[in-house]
């Protein structure tokens, strides 16, 4: 879940500076908002099953130790 969330507001942080930059001089607020909202909704639900991909990867190389019966794939196949 936090690399979901730091994924979203890295892109919603890019996409503001972008909004931001191009709309400089006068910036369409209501509008802005009408698209960062959706963005901020529709980004996690797009997002989810990567972030729980690496989420899982992490979990299992670094913070699970292997188990003193079970050995890596490459080990239990007859190669």
């Amino acid at each position: 879940m936090a690399i979901n969330m730091a994924a979203t507001t890295g892109v919603l942080a890019v996409a503001f500076i972008v909004a931001i930059a191009l709309t400089l001089p006068d910036v369409p607020v209501a509008e802005l908002l009408a698209a960062f909202i959706p963005l901020g909704v529709i980004t996690p639900i797009v997002l989810f099953p990567f972030s729980k991909t690496i989420w899982m990867a992490v979990d299992r190389g670094i913070l699970q130790r292997l188990d003193a019966r079970e050995r890596p794939d490459e080990q239990v196949r007859k190669i």
